[in-house]
């Protein structure tokens, strides 16, 4: 392990930040190092602006891609090597004004349909049934779930948030039933490939579902730039087309703010339509 990544890491737990967010740190943290063939602990803050126009200029980075990457190599310089804040103004970094991908209800189920492992289908159906990211989907464990009240409890999400979630009951009922095939207490979704699914510790990757998306996705015949993620932002869409308040989907979702649950309002023209037909008959009278 290099040192940078050593003490990237070390920052990140005492901060809490979740495995993937190091990982995906100290990816985009080596890609200065490999830029420069040196630890970025010697680069200077010349050397830092040197290498983002680097990426703006020579390989052309998407917008998201370079605020992703400034963030990342920010929060090494910041934390790490106590550099401050004020000192990373080179750079303006703005989040991308761009509307998540929405999935009809038709096309989600042609293409979980098309999902041709069960294990993957029904952690898939789970994430578009509760607004779950990938990440949450896969360390579910079975004391999450409150059969009783169909409820599932998402630790740790992001954030280090814990929330509930209604679960449907057709979901609820697929679950148990897949429960039963491996009857592991300690994890709901174990590999598949594990030589003793009712006692491993090792979960569905991540990586493979993502796969196993991306295959349904082609074959459903279903033409959208579409990832496991899109579930989600389809569920938000979906639930607020039901008329469901935005402040449960909010507390579904785990978000800290409302403002990023109104994003949603602006992807489905059904909400514009209900306060039409209500202002139609509020005035009626006139």
């Amino acid at each position: 392990m290099l040192q940078f990544e050593k003490e990237l890491r070390e920052e990140a737990q005492l901060r809490s930040l979740s495995e993937v967010t190091i990982n995906t740190y100290k990816y985009r943290v080596k890609g200065l190092y490999l830029h420069y063939n040196r630890e970025p602990a010697e680069l200077s803050l010349h050397d830092i602006r040197k290498y983002f126009l680097h990426l703006i200029n020579v390989k052309k980075i998407g917008a998201e891609s370079l605020r992703n990457r400034y963030y990342a190599i920010r929060f090494y310089f910041v934390y790490c090597r106590g550099i401050s804040k004020d000192d990373f103004n080179f750079m303006k970094v703005k989040r991308p004004e761009t509307l998540p991908i929405i999935l009809t209800k038709k096309e989600v189920r042609k293409i979980l349909s098309n999902v041709r492992i069960s294990d993957y289908r029904i952690c898939l159906e789970l994430m578009y049934a509760c607004g779950l990211r990938i990440g949450e989907a896969i360390k579910i464990i079975p004391a999450d779930i409150d059969g009783e009240r169909k409820i599932l409890h998402v630790r740790n999400g992001k954030g280090n948030k814990d929330r509930a979630v209604p679960i449907p009951d057709n979901i609820y009922e697929k679950l148990r039933k897949y429960w039963l095939t491996h009857k592991n207490r300690k994890i709901l979704f174990p590999a598949r490939f594990s030589s003793d699914r009712k006692e491993t510790n090792t979960t569905i990757k991540r990586r493979v579902l993502q796969v196993a998306f991306k295959k349904a996705l082609a074959e459903s015949g279903v033409i959208r730039k579409a990832t496991p993620h899109t579930l989600r932002h389809s569920y938000a869409t979906h639930l607020l087309e039901a008329g469901v308040n935005i402040r449960v989907i909010q507390k579904y979702l785990g978000h800290r703010s409302l403002r990023a649950t109104i994003v949603y309002i602006h992807l489905t023209n059904t909400t514009e339509m209900r306060c039409v037909e209500l202002l139609n008959k509020l005035m009626n009278d006139l």
